[in-house]
This record gives structure tokens, sequence and C-alpha cells, in this order.
């Protein structure tokens, strides 16, 4: 579950509560509390809220929005309350998971070894990027429908660029060209689509994020 995370009188990044576990049909019956902390060296970079549905007995741990679960970087270029992040894709898109394909587009190959990132990380990255955007090799047909509706990109478009990521071998500059193509067609407000494209791909269950303003658990669309 997804919920914005603010920054406290202290300093510290905290999410707004839900109100309502991943269990609770309309959240009546919840009580949700924070359960403990979940120290991260990667991914949001901050420590995440468990929380745990005492009515329910179930726990789950509160991401802040465009991140997924095991994740070393967003998917989505959000910030931590979950405001779109602004700018020309390769701004935008830098600090995701598509970062690795923006480099690898532009020709740039992270270090072979040592560092926080490496070679190895950004060929997992690059293959992730396309599998989110429908390109992969394992993407039906209906799968790349969806997928061009959740990101409000034009399925012949996201069409052509498969097909020339499938045709583009071993080459990383131009797979990775293939994913900035569409990454340049997706509005900021389809940016969320990322997350719907994850649970079309398998990658993650179905998105959901609390609205604190309406104190509901919505469906990420």
């Amino acid at each position: 579950m997804q919920a914005p995370y603010e920054a406290d009188a202290e300093g510290r990044l905290v999410p707004a509560l839900p109100a309502q576990c991943p269990l609770g049909e309309d959240g009546s019956g919840c009580r949700v509390g924070v359960h403990h902390w979940r120290p991260r060296k990667t991914g949001p970079g901050f420590a995440l809220a468990v929380a745990r549905c005492h009515a329910h007995g179930c726990t789950f741990t509160v991401y802040p929005p465009g991140h997924v679960p095991y994740g070393r970087v967003p998917v989505v270029a959000v910030d931590a309350a979950g405001r779109a992040v602004r700018g020309a894709p390769e701004q935008r898109w830098q600090p995701t998971v598509f970062g690795a394909a923006l480099d690898a587009a532009a020709g740039q190959r992270w270090p072979e070894h040592g560092g926080p990132w490496h070679r190895r990380t950004q060929g997992r990255w690059l293959e992730r990027g396309a599998t989110l955007l429908g390109l992969s090799a394992e993407t039906t047909p209906k799968r790349a429908e969806l997928i061009a509706s959740a990101l409000s990109v034009p399925l012949l478009a996201l069409t052509e660029a498969a097909r020339s990521y499938r045709h583009a071998g071993r080459s990383w500059v131009a797979r990775a060209a293939a994913v900035a193509d569409v990454l340049r067609r997706v509005a900021v407000s389809a940016s969320g689509g990322v997350l719907v494209s994850g649970q079309i791909g398998g990658l993650w269950g179905r998105p959901s994020r609390w609205d604190p303003g309406g104190g509901v658990l919505r469906a990420v669309v």
C-alpha cells in the first residue's frame, strides 16, 4: 500500500497513516496503527512505517508513492508526497528504474565493478524497464494493449517500440533507445500508469494508495 510521506516537526518523514488495511472492504472495521519502522538503505532511503490492523490481524508496509516492494529505486517520477516531478523526460525519469535505460541510450555504461550501481544492475534494470513498458518478448498482444491504455500511449507507437527492442539483439543502446522513445510519450499525468503496467505484467499485485484528503483507499489508475 502507498501513502504520502511528509516531514514532521523534527524533520522525520512519516506517512499519512491509512485508516484502512488491505483486507478492509470499506475501512469501517479497521483499527490501524504503526507496528514498527523498517530502515531502508536503498529504495526511498528512509525508514518505512510497517502498519498493523488489529481488527483483521494483518501487517503491511506503507510505501511512499512510486515505490514498490523490494525496489531499490522508484518506478514512477514522483516525490515522497506523491507530487509529480516536472521537466523533460530525461530529467523526470532519471532517478527511477528507467535511469538505466536513459544512460544506456546515451551510450553511458555503468562501472563494471564498484559503486552503488554497476553494469549488471544496469542490464537488469534495462530489462525491467522494457517489461514495465510492454516491450519484452513475453508481453502478449492483450497485455500490450492494456499497458498502452494505462500509460496513455498510442498502441501503434508502443508496438513499434517493442519491435525495435526485440530486433535490437544484444545492443544495449538500441534496446534502451526503444525504452526512451516510449518514456518520451508518457505524460506527467499518466506516469502513475507504470504501477498499473507492473500489475498487468505480473510483477506485483494491484497497486493502491491511501488518500488522506478523502479518507479512502484508492486503486492506482
